[in-house]
């Protein structure tokens, strides 16, 4: 389980994905609610492991990430140890 920051709100657990500016955190709409309101998705990892990251656009990860990202968009993220799938570029910062 892991927990990060995704636009200035903490959430926790295994798989997070962000589908038409909503977060999901394991299959599940997160309890919030609320959406990300954002064209740019910054997600920081604060502690653990998430499995997969999904995203509908572009995503700004600070921090390493040890599960697989999948992105419409483009990803712009430090070390990957898992899989990178993106619709646009793959950068490292």
């Amino acid at each position: 389980m892991g927990s990060c920051t995704v636009n200035g709100k903490i959430y926790h657990g295994n798989n997070i994905s962000i589908v038409n500016n909503k977060v999901y955190i394991d299959g599940k709409l997160a309890e919030d609610g609320e959406e990300t309101n954002s064209d740019k998705i910054n997600i920081t990892f604060t502690e653990g492991v998430f499995e997969k990251i999904e995203v509908d656009g572009d995503v700004y990860i600070k921090g390493n990430v040890k599960g697989n990202i999948q992105a419409n968009g483009s990803i712009n993220c430090d070390d990957i140890n898992g899989n990178a799938s993106a619709g646009g570029s793959i950068k490292k910062s």
